[in-house]
């Protein structure tokens, strides 16, 4: 299978075309992508999906990896609205109509649930694992706990370091536990995602 390296392609397809909004920039997209690329074949899991467009900027750019999904689907803009699409609500049925839009809806699997207790069956491993679920220290800290018990490589964080200074949870996971890590290092950040690599094998 051919890899698709146009980064910048896959972040303006998926603006033109998905129902809803990608929440991550150009830039932090072309990271997700360049991370992607590197994986062979296996399982990227992500906490928190929305709309589901990192999720299909995964598929679209490694057609080896198989995604997995885990969001509460309840709350917030699940219940009142997306503000930055006129207050329009994503649902499952949304979800599952962009996965198909993209063509990429035989490897994407969206669960239902909260993140802590994993929904997956341990130790089930995954290539990477992004973080963009609930904000608040505790949520962060078991994200990464069970993001680093279950990832063979690499591990993304959005909203780390946010301009306007709002998700403080974030911040002190990895600014106190995550960079701490010594089987991690940071590597590369692009705006408010961060992406760490495994340096060492599983303790």
């Amino acid at each position: 299978m051919k890899l698709h390296t146009d980064n910048d392609h896959i972040f303006n397809q998926i603006c033109e075309k998905i129902v809803g909004r990608i929440a991550i920039t150009e830039a932090e997209t072309r990271l997700l992508v360049e991370v992607a690329t590197k994986g062979s074949e296996g399982h990227h899991f992500e906490v928190g999906c929305l709309w589901g467009a990192t999720a299909i900027a995964v598929a679209l750019a490694n057609p080896r990896l198989n995604i997995i999904t885990v969001d509460i689907m309840e709350g917030e803009y699940w219940a009142e609205g997306d503000p930055s699409v006129a207050m329009m609500t994503p649902t499952p049925e949304i979800l599952l109509a962009n996965f198909n839009l993209f063509e990429v809806a035989d490897r994407i699997t969206a669960i239902k649930a909260k993140s802590y207790p994993w929904p997956l069956i341990l130790p089930q491993k995954c290539f990477s694992f992004f973080i963009d679920g609930d904000h608040s220290y505790l949520a962060v800290l078991r994200d990464w706990e069970t993001a680093k018990a279950v990832t063979d490589k690499y591990i993304l964080f959005h909203d780390y370091q946010s301009p306007l200074g709002w998700y403080k949870g974030i911040e002190v996971v990895i600014d106190y536990v995550v960079l701490k890590d010594i089987d991690w290092r940071v590597y590369e950040q692009a705006e408010t995602l961060i992406a760490f690599e495994r340096v060492n094998e599983y303790r």
